[in-house]
């Protein structure tokens, strides 16, 4: 698993077009989890969460050998949906922030011996009650070496 602490801090100084800063909130999996439970207070957003998801081993070329792992990670973005009649405003808004959190991450690697973030998938994790919860994944590659202890 790799250190979420950068793309953090990296997606905390992602700005608008005004120069404000892009989200209210962002945090890692710990407030993701307050933030789902049921009556959270969440504000209007938008507030992006950063979530591990999985490593994803290759197979090793011989027994013990060395592997590349393929690290994936969310960043889940919030946002209420209320104010637009028919979304459109609010569809525009998904849309800019989608494209400002890919042009700060894409291409980015969050650490040494990690390779630049490509985007593995993103869509619709959750709509209901008027609050929208988008999903991006990120996907990164590192090698591990056996050791002997």
């Amino acid at each position: 698993m790799i250190l979420l602490q950068p793309v953090i801090e990296r997606l905390q100084a992602v700005t608008d077009a005004n120069g404000a800063k892009l989200f209210r909130v962002v945090q890692g999996s710990i407030s993701y989890a307050a933030a789902t439970k049921a009556g959270a207070a969440l504000g209007d957003g938008p507030n992006a969460y950063v979530l591990p998801l999985a490593d994803l081993p290759n197979p090793a070329q011989s027994d013990g050998g060395p592997q590349v792992v393929v690290s994936q990670f969310q960043v889940q973005i919030f946002i209420r949906l209320h104010g637009s009649v028919h979304g459109f405003a609010k569809e525009l808004e998904l849309v800019d922030l989608e494209n400002r959190v890919l042009a700060s991450l894409l291409g980015w690697a969050p650490g040494t011996n990690l390779k630049r973030l490509t985007l593995a998938r993103s869509g619709l994790s959750d709509f209901r009650d008027q609050e929208l919860w988008w999903g991006m994944v990120f996907q990164t590659r590192y090698g591990i070496q056996p050791t002997s202890l």
